[in-house]
């Protein structure tokens, strides 16, 4: 991305449509959901963003944001789940072997 001029109120940038894409929170130009974008905005013909097409890009922002807020709980978690696996692991039997069946007769039919 390169800033190519400046307006009363931000700025004009040079975008590849990979990089508009990704800045749109989309995985690249083939995700489907960027697709169904392009649709909504009239293109139908290629992947590329149509000229006067608004981007809401601070849903992306804030997502990231928010991972990168909870990162050290996530690793938390991820230590506790683990401790517990291990502890499962160490009680838990090698061999489950089923409960006996009594045998009895079957009584014929007279």
């Amino acid at each position: 991305m390169q800033i190519i001029g400046k307006t009363g109120s931000g700025v004009i940038v040079s975008m590849t449509d990979d990089e508009v894409a990704k800045a749109a929170g989309y995985s690249c130009t083939y995700d489907d959901g960027w697709r169904k974008a392009l649709r909504e905005a009239g293109n139908y013909e290629n992947r590329a963003p149509v000229i006067g097409m608004k981007i809401e890009v601070r849903a992306a922002y804030d997502f990231h944001a928010r991972i990168n807020a909870n990162e050290e709980k996530a690793k938390e978690a991820a230590g506790t789940l683990r401790t517990i696996a291990n502890l499962m692991d160490c009680v838990m039997p090698s061999v489950v072997i089923p409960p006996a069946i009594d045998a009895q007769p079957v009584a014929e039919a007279e």
